[in-house]
């Protein structure tokens, strides 16, 4: 470092001491030892000392408050045009704080382990400082927050196991802890890739916005559908075994429920292997994989799930169920079973898709059948329907086809459905969206199953868990894309942004 660096670094020491006074001892101490803990200059570049040993030790008794300094400058490296790295006497202003001493206790770290600490006027503002999945307990807050980011990220360990595995944080990954004012716990984010943290001034312009639109905090997210009629939109979770909700949540925030019927239970072969004894499941189960809901032009809601299809009435609140058969109780729930595997509405019906069956029923406003349309015998594992116009799009792994009201085809597209996933967009067109998490372009597509283009959906990137990647989502295709993960306690997400469609 040249002198002159050096002098403008000790004149910024000597003004934050002033500024100091008279040092509250009790944070004093809470501050000692932090000028060992400093990041070693050769084995991590990005953090650079800003004095040498020789100048620390003229400072005395004001070392600690250089170490402060030194340890608070941007993370990440600054380009062309972007702030310069400020000093901060962050440590010391919130030593005190019961935002940091709630992350020092939710991380189990003392202050020493503290790299630097800043305040955001709102806890939603996290985005602009740090680059890392949604964080529901933050999207929507209001209140002053405090980002404190420790030295190193956080060890874990494997559940069971004698001795149980312990995996080390990533390199270059460090903790981060934020506070919000009035709220005991913290929001606790471990192993931050060192480079998606950048400390103020500097700031990153956050892409899609989002907001927790319905807050789930007991069942699983299983399907959605938005309800243009109501303004509203549908959404099914369900808890472990049978217990399972129907939820409008208005544009307001307002939200009603409904429970949602089971049927009877479906004994699968008693005995299996091992002698293991597998349970009856109910009829209609909403954790199954092919769960989706649709409305109707009526406007009434419709859920398939497993072997069971709902017809629910929002006028009158009462639901109505219809349980399908399996001829085979050793293939109930399993590849070879005819499970529902796609539902689209269809006038103030339904059109119905089974696993296995290269045929679509449509069921009327009774539950009853009302006709079937014969697809060619390829066609056994449809996973989406779409009825636009006076054609039938369906598809599943092996691609999109188009097909008359009579079953005819007319046409096949090299486009993958999967469960969920092929919904209409006004009177001629479909689109297969998004299902897996990080994806966010929805494939559009004509009557005829050509590809008209593409639209980008709005999302703030989430994270998946350990189990899955899916993604529910559901849109009105103007300026509303909600979305959410298909898991337990999965809050469901909500960007307001337009729509770029194709022409």
């Amino acid at each position: 470092m040249n002198d002159e660096r050096g002098d403008i670094f000790e004149a910024d020491a000597a003004a934050g001491i002033k500024k100091l006074g008279a040092a509250d001892p009790a944070v004093v101490e809470r501050l000692q030892g932090t000028v060992t803990s400093l990041p070693d200059r050769r084995r991590r570049p990005a953090f650079r000392s800003v004095v040498s040993a020789r100048r620390m030790l003229g400072l005395g008794t004001a070392i600690a408050v250089v170490a402060i300094i030194a340890a608070t400058l941007v993370l990440r490296p600054a380009g062309p045009g972007s702030p310069s790295p400020t000093t901060d006497l962050s440590l010391v202003q919130f030593a005190k704080d019961p935002r940091m001493l709630a992350c020092e206790k939710a991380g189990d770290r003392t202050l020493n382990d503290v790299l630097s600490a800043f305040e955001l006027a709102h806890g939603k503002d996290y985005r602009a400082n740090l680059e890392i999945p949604l964080q529901a307990d933050l999207a929507s807050a209001e209140q002053p927050a405090l980002v404190v980011v420790f030295k190193t990220g956080d060890s874990s360990s494997s559940i069971g196991g004698n001795p149980p595995l312990v995996f080390t944080p990533p390199p270059g990954t460090r903790s981060v802890c934020v506070g919000l004012t009035g709220v005991k716990d913290p929001v606790l984010i471990t192993n931050v890739d060192e480079s998606k943290i950048i400390l103020p001034p500097a700031s990153s312009p956050p892409g899609p916005i989002a907001g927790v639109f319905f807050a789930n905090t007991r069942a699983a997210l299983a399907a959605m559908a938005w309800d243009a009629s109501r303004q509203s939109l549908w959404i099914v979770n369900w808890e472990t075994g049978p217990t399972a909700q129907l939820i409008r949540v208005g544009l307001d925030g307002k939200s009603e429920s409904w429970p949602l019927p089971n049927g009877p239970n479906i004994q699968i072969q008693p005995v299996i292997q091992a002698g293991l004894v597998q349970p009856a499941m109910p009829a209609a189960w909403y954790g199954w994989d092919a769960t989706d809901v649709v409305v109707d032009g009526e406007g009434k809601v419709w859920i398939a799930a497993g072997y069971g299809l709902v017809r629910f009435d929002p006028d009158t609140g009462k639901s109505q169920l219809r349980t399908f058969t399996e001829s085979d109780a050793t293939k109930v729930y399993v590849d070879g079973g005819h499970w529902l595997s796609a539902i689209a509405a269809d006038g103030d019906g339904v059109l119905v898709a089974r696993n296995g069956e290269s045929a679509l029923t449509r069921v009327d406003e009774s539950l009853a059948d009302a006709g079937t349309i014969t697809l060619p015998s390829s066609w056994t594992g449809v996973r989406g329907i779409a009825v636009v116009g006076d054609r039938i799009l369906a598809g599943g792994a092996s691609g999109l086809g188009m097909f008359d009201r009579t079953g005819v085809q007319l046409g096949q597209a090299s486009i993958v459905v999967q469960f969920a996933s092929l919904r209409p967009m006004g009177p001629d067109r479909a689109a297969v969206v998004p299902t897996t998490i990080g994806d966010s372009v929805a494939t559009v597509v004509d009557r005829n199953g050509a590809v008209v283009g593409t639209v980008a959906i709005p999302m703030e990137p989430i994270r998946s868990n350990l189990g899955y990647d899916r993604l529910v989502l559901a849109t009105d295709w103007t300026n509303h894309v909600w979305y959410g993960e298909w898991d337990d306690e999965a809050p469901v997400y909500l960007v307001e942004a337009a729509l770029a469609m194709p022409h």
